[in-house]
C-alpha cells in the first residue's frame, strides 16, 4: 500500500510540476538582431526550434502522467492542446528538419487516433504512442546540438 501511494504521490507531483511549467507559457523569443550574419540567424532558428521541441516534450510528459493516473478525459484534452501548440511551432521545426516534421505528423496522427478518436483508449497503447512522439522530439533536440 505504501509503495503504491508513493508512486501516485510522485506521479501527482510530476503532473503538478509539468502543469506549472506549461502554465508559465512562452515568455521569451529568440530573435536575431538585424545586423546578424546568416550563421547567427541559423543558430537562433535552431535554438528556437529546440526550445519549442523541449516545451512540447514537457506537454507530452504531462500527458504521460495523466495516462498513468488513468484520467482519460483529461488526456483527451491534453492531446487537443498539444495539437494546437504543435500547430504554432511546426513550421520552425520543419525548417530545421523536414524528416522530423514528417515523423511528428505521423506520430501525432497515431496518438490522436489511439487517445482522442477512441471512446475507451487502451492505456498501454496510449502511453506507447506518447512515448514514440516524445522520442521523436528527443532525437530532434539531440540532432540540433551544436548547430
Amino acid at each position: 500500500m505504501f509503495k503504491r501511494n508513493s508512486v501516485y504521490g510522485l506521479v501527482a507531483g510530476l503532473l503538478l510540476l509539468s502543469l506549472g511549467v506549461i502554465a508559465c507559457g512562452d515568455t521569451t523569443t529568440a530573435v536575431a538582431p538585424a545586423a546578424a550574419t546568416s550563421t547567427a540567424g541559423a543558430k537562433a532558428g535552431a535554438s528556437k526550434a529546440v526550445e519549442d521541441a523541449v516545451k512540447l516534450q514537457t506537454r507530452l510528459d504531462t500527458l504521460t502522467s495523466t495516462l498513468v493516473l488513468k484520467d482519460v478525459k483529461q488526456a483527451k484534452v491534453l492531446v487537443t492542446e498539444f495539437d494546437d501548440a504543435w500547430g504554432k511551432v511546426e513550421d520552425g521545426i520543419k525548417d530545421r528538419s523536414a524528416d522530423t516534421y514528417k515523423k511528428v505528423e505521423e506520430k501525432l496522427d497515431n496518438m490522436k487516433a489511439v487517445i482522442v478518436k477512441t471512446d475507451n483508449p487502451d492505456l498501454d497503447k496510449s502511453k506507447q504512442a506518447v512515448k514514440e512522439l516524445n522520442d521523436t522530439f528527443a532525437e530532434f533536440v539531440k540532432s540540433q546540438a551544436g548547430k
